[in-house]
């Protein structure tokens, strides 16, 4: 239980809402469970990192993977262009599959097919 909750809480805080390590630490101080995990920047640093790891190596696994279970004949992937805080959102529309998400200095058409074709250059999708 204690496991998943600190693996819950670096998930939370650091990877979706906009908070760092160091608010980690302050969760585990706070809710006195530094009793019984270390509550140091550095040991959480250490969690962070492993569960960082795993979710970019999660990501590209699932994005080699999504074309095969994508079943032939649906509608191709539609472009859902989304400028939130200057990020780039690509759905797919029947799976919510997330093709793009990225950063962008500029909100420009240019910079948005240059995200696409990154995002697409493995996958074997039509853009519409």
């Amino acid at each position: 239980m204690l496991h998943r909750l600190l693996i819950a809480a670096h998930v939370v805080i650091t990877l979706l809402g906009s908070g760092g390590i160091r608010l980690v630490c302050v969760w585990l101080e706070l809710t006195g469970l530094n009793r019984f995990v270390a509550a140091s920047y550095g040991s959480q640093q250490q969690v962070g990192t492993v569960i960082e790891t795993a979710t970019v190596t999660f990501g590209q696994q699932e994005k080699a993977a999504w074309p095969r279970r994508c079943p032939r004949g649906r509608s191709p992937p539609a472009r859902m262009k989304r400028f939130i805080r200057a990020v780039f959102v690509a759905l797919e529309p029947v799976s919510n599959f997330i093709l793009l998400e990225q950063y962008a200095s500029t909100r420009t058409a240019a910079a948005w097919q240059a995200a696409m074709a990154e995002a697409l250059k493995d996958l074997p999708v039509q853009v519409i």
